[in-house]
């Protein structure tokens, strides 16, 4: 599954990712996939061990986002060639009845 953006299908995984970290003051905010779901994280410098704690989490909500098949222009374009072969074909068994009748 993907997501319509900008015109073109995209993965979910390759949009999400490509989203920058961005770092203030000893927290870190940034998007990662925990447990098979794209959320927002928020990482804390923990003082006494020096460790960036996950202090927060929260789900990405994609509801109102439009989904694709990252794989229908596949789908489209093997369609297009199954009626190009099928007006072949049936051009060729014209021209051979056409052939046999004269």
């Amino acid at each position: 599954m993907g997501l319509y953006l900008g015109g073109q299908c995209v993965s979910e995984d390759a949009h999400f990712a490509s989203i920058p970290t961005f770092a203030y003051v000893n927290t870190i905010y940034r998007v990662e996939k925990i447990g098979g779901v794209w959320k927002f994280a928020n990482y804390t410098r923990n003082a006494a061990t020096n460790v960036m704690d996950l202090t927060y989490t929260a789900t990405i909500p994609t509801a109102n986002l439009v989904t694709c098949s990252e794989a229908q222009p596949y789908l489209d374009g093997v369609t297009v060639g199954w009626g190009i072969g099928l007006v072949m074909v049936i051009a060729w068994a014209w021209v051979r009845m056409m052939r046999a009748a004269n």
